[in-house]
């Protein structure tokens, strides 16, 4: 799965530097290797197959697979802006702000407490957006998943 991680991450930061248009690619992207990781753990694929697998899928379910995308997109987003409230209340409240007046070494207890409380948060945010992807994977193969 390493492997496939940085495949994916070299052809979308390839594709992502192209002015104005590189993000249209990177969402593409995103949307065609979707289920890369479902493949190589789900169905035990090789590394070769697990793109052409994800492109057919995409190809066979387009709708089905911007919506899971797009669900799961905002699903991120939310929990993101939820995990970071701390830090952005400790910052704008607890020292009045970015002023002059900052204290960067009086905050950075609360700040580092709110970033461990935001990596908490994304870890589990993790875990169920692979769920969720998995999940969904098996609807879109028309599998039964094994209890």
């Amino acid at each position: 799965t390493v492997g496939v991680v940085v495949v994916v991450g070299i052809i979308s930061g390839i594709l992502g530097a192209i002015p104005f248009v590189g993000w249209i690619f990177s969402i593409l992207l995103g949307l065609i290797f979707l289920f890369v990781y479902q493949f190589i753990i789900v169905e035990e694929r090789e590394f070769g197959d697990v793109f052409h697998n994800s492109w057919e899928l995409f190809k066979k379910e387009p709708l089905q697979v911007f919506l899971v995308w797009l669900v799961q997109s905002v699903f991120i987003i939310i929990v993101m802006i939820l995990f970071m409230l701390p830090i952005i209340a400790i910052i704008a409240f607890g020292s009045g702000g970015f002023g002059p007046d900052f204290d960067i070494a009086a905050m950075l207890p609360y700040i580092i407490g709110g970033g461990l409380v935001f990596m908490i948060g994304m870890a589990i945010m993790g875990l169920f957006s692979i769920g969720f992807l998995t999940e969904t994977f098996l609807q879109l193969r028309g599998k039964k998943r094994k209890k």
